[in-house]
């Protein structure tokens, strides 16, 4: 009995590796096909072709290209983080413009390094639940910064947020916009230029709230953040 749970469970591990293997084939095909055409572009057919992966077996896997890219979306943001927090150790906790600029910097090199998450996540044909998926991973992400500095001054400048909008949320929402306009003009990689002006307006942003010594005359949060 115990030999044969043994082989069932080898079984097991075998099977979810080939389906590791296969999901790591579609989202690598998904990625490189991003690169070169729009989403709207790319259907599930080709992705298939791409990767080189029996139909039957994706499937098994997805139900269809939207959830594909799901998967793909989720991944790639991991890799943000990543990209993010990798010089995250040596930071000044309570120099909140340099660790805000480090975000930045992060953002930036993920972006140069993996192009096709611009596209995924901010092109205007980018269906709106993987939009949703990016905008959930912000949100968890903003969650974890402001439970890392909380106990930091500057933090205790920040106003309360309006709704489930606050000043860091709006500085990132600001960030994507910029990048978007970059996107939308030049077709494909977004021009450097967007990206230092995209860090410049979403740091001058925040710096309204936290340049602001007093915090008995620190300017309050304007609803209007909550169209960024």
């Amino acid at each position: 009995m115990s030999v044969s749970l043994r082989t069932g469970e080898m079984h097991d591990a075998e099977m979810d590796a080939r389906r590791r293997a296969v999901v790591d084939r579609l989202a690598t095909a998904t990625e490189a096909l991003l690169v070169r055409y729009p989403v709207s572009e790319v259907s599930l057919t080709d992705i298939i072709n791409a990767a080189r992966v029996a139909k039957a077996t994706v499937y098994k896997l997805f139900s269809d290209k939207q959830h594909l890219l799901q998967v793909l979306a989720e991944r790639l943001l991991k890799v943000c983080r990543t990209y993010q927090l990798s010089d995250f150790d040596d930071v000044d906790p309570e120099d909140w413009r340099e660790v805000y600029t480090r975000l930045c910097h992060g953002a930036s090199a993920f972006y140069h390094d993996r192009p096709a998450a611009i596209r995924l996540w901010l092109a205007n044909d980018s269906p709106a639940s993987i939009r949703a998926v990016d905008q959930a991973s912000d949100a968890a992400f903003l969650a974890w910064i402001h439970n890392r500095f909380s106990s930091t001054a500057w933090h205790a400048r920040l106003p309360d947020p309006v709704g489930d909008v606050d000043v860091l949320t709006g500085a990132f929402r600001i960030y994507d916009a910029i990048l978007t306009l970059g996107f939308s003009r030049a077709g494909h990689a977004v021009p450097q230029r967007f990206f230092d002006e995209a860090k410049r307006a979403s740091l001058a942003y925040v710096a309204t709230y936290l340049d602001v010594p007093d915090r008995r005359v620190r300017p309050r949060i304007s609803s209007h953040t909550r169209n960024y």
